[in-house]
């Protein structure tokens, strides 16, 4: 999961960098910070 999520990231900021998303397609990259925080979060606090 986190591998598929720091991928979706770096497209994102590729494409953001090339323009070629629109402002609305821009939170991708915030949304996988998002998740992934989500994600170590809930690993740390697993028993």
């Amino acid at each position: 999961m986190v591998k598929a999520a720091n991928q979706f990231k770096k497209r994102a900021q590729n494409l953001i960098k090339a323009g070629k998303l629109t402002d609305e397609h821009q939170q991708v990259a915030e949304a996988c910070d998002n998740l992934l925080n989500q994600i170590y979060n809930h690993a740390e606090y697993r028993p």
